[in-house]
This record gives C-alpha cells, sequence and structure tokens, in this order.
C-alpha cells in the first residue's frame, strides 16, 4: 500500500496518494513508514502544527536519532515560527 501511496506521489497524484495514504493509517495507525510520509506530505502543504504533531510523536516513539524525523521537525518549526526550538531539532 505504501508503494501504491509513492507511486501515485510520483505521479503527482496527492489527492488520490493522500486518500489511499489515510486509508492505510486507518488499518495501521501506528505504522512508522505511513506516518512519516503523511508527515511529509503535511510539510509539502505547509500544515506545520499537523506534520509538528506527527513528527514528534515519531520521535518519542524511536528516538532523536531520525536525522529525517528532526529535519522535519525543523522545518515544521520554522514554519511555525518557533525558531528556538528547530535551532534545537536541527542541532540534534
Amino acid at each position: 500500500m505504501l508503494r501504491l501511496v509513492e507511486v501515485l506521489r510520483a505521479k503527482g497524484a496527492m489527492q488520490q496518494s493522500g486518500a489511499v495514504l489515510a486509508q492505510y493509517l486507518n488499518y495501521n495507525p501506528s505504522n512508522i513508514a505511513g506516518l512519516r510520509l503523511m508527515a511529509y506530505s503535511h510539510l509539502e502543504t505547509g500544515s506545520w502544527a499537523i506534520a509538528a504533531h506527527i513528527l514528534e510523536n515519531l520521535s518519542e516513539r524511536i528516538g532523536r536519532n531520525d536525522a529525517l524525523v528532526m529535519a522535519g521537525l525543523t522545518q515544521a518549526y520554522t514554519g511555525l515560527g518557533e525558531t528556538e526550538k528547530a535551532i534545537a531539532a536541527g542541532r540534534i
């Protein structure tokens, strides 16, 4: 299912990929890869608060050693205007 989401995104079918991803997460709400894709989708659309929430939860679950999660948090905090949090996340 996640590969289908990636293919749809590559083809530019963002709405369709979002619907498939939402359906996937409905059945697998704790799937790390699915949550990452959802967070990155929100980053792309400028939904900073939602992306930050998802990424914060992910970092609590998997730790702060994931560079992509921390980079996403940096971007989300920057978008929210929370500079100090963005710098702290970026340093990690």
